[in-house]
């Protein structure tokens, strides 16, 4: 038997089920609430992790750059047209 994911309890709770390649089996369960894919495919939780936030001259947040665990920096970009929020990026790995 191969490994296998199988959604348990919500959306956003998984049970791994790891072939351990000598015959058992062990069983991780993960729980993603919170979490977002970014660009580069990982699987990042912003609200976890330290945050640099950055402003325009206006007060308006411009920026939000986060650096996860493994080294790796990612950055999501607000976009504001006459003082409103237009636009929210996906969280881009620099």
């Amino acid at each position: 038997m191969g490994d296998k994911t199988m959604s348990i309890r919500d959306a956003n709770t998984f049970k791994l089920l790891v072939d351990m390649g000598n015959g058992s089996h062990g069983e991780v369960s993960i729980n993603l609430t919170g979490c977002v894919i970014a660009s580069d495919g990982a699987v990042i939780h912003p609200d976890s992790l330290s945050q640099a936030l950055a402003y325009d001259g206006s007060g308006n947040l411009l920026t939000t750059t986060v650096t996860a665990p493994n080294g790796n920096t990612y950055v999501q970009t607000l976009t504001w047209t006459s003082g409103k929020l237009t636009g929210v990026s996906q969280w881009v790995k620099q």
